[in-house]
């Protein structure tokens, strides 16, 4: 099969599944948890087997749709978008799970999702050529292509170090988990930013 279209796999995996399972599914599906782990939110099991499925689709529609930047940056897209459709496949048979009765540790499983998932950015950020799609796209390394390498460059080691302390936090107290998974997504983001704004000026072109 074609890497391109690994993605289209996945989205029929996650269908394939939630057609099995969805007689044996409970009438009101799990489909949230709040910030302890707790079941907080409930959908027909209908939107429960097909909500995640139709995220999917939605995603793969929007970013193949964008076929100016998408041929031209095909490689990174694909990479971004198979990592997006596997954890949303995951998320969708943890769900099912769920509806089987299984009580797993949903505060745990997000964070080692989350984690995983800055991680392969950060892995693959150093490939995103200049491109007003996706990475990371301010005004000033949008500017500059020279600014634009130089910030994914030095934005790859930071989300690679991010994702590895949120996986990290996993291990924490519940309360203090949060509070510290959320401290390290804002710094990690923020430097990203501000080194777009510090390599623009950096070119000269800042002041």
């Amino acid at each position: 099969m074609n890497k391109s279209n690994l993605s289209i796999l996945f989205f029929f995996i996650s269908v394939v599944l939630g057609v099995i399972c969805y007689p044996s599914m409970p009438d009101q599906m799990v489909i949230h948890w709040g910030p302890n782990g707790e079941p907080n939110g409930f959908a027909p099991k209908l939107v429960g087997v097909t909500f995640i499925p139709v995220v999917m689709l939605f995603l793969f529609v929007a970013v193949r749709s964008q076929k100016q930047y998408y041929k031209k940056f095909q490689s990174s897209h694909d990479t971004i978008l198979h990592t997006l459709m596997i954890v949303l496949l995951v998320i969708h048979s943890v769900i099912i799970a769920y509806g089987y009765g299984y009580m797993l540790n949903i505060g745990i499983f997000v964070t080692l999702i989350l984690g995983i998932l800055f991680v392969t950015i950060g892995n693959f950020m150093p490939r995103f050529r200049h491109n007003y799609l996706i990475g990371i796209r301010t005004p000033w390394s949008l500017a500059s292509e020279e600014v634009w390498k130089n910030t994914h460059l030095l934005s790859s080691r930071v989300f690679f170090i991010g994702g590895i302390l949120i996986m990290l936090t996993s291990f924490l107290p519940t309360t203090i988990h949060y509070i510290l998974m959320l401290i390290i997504v804002l710094v990690t983001i923020l430097i990203s930013i501000g080194s777009s704004r510090y390599y623009y000026k950096k070119t000269g072109r800042g002041k």
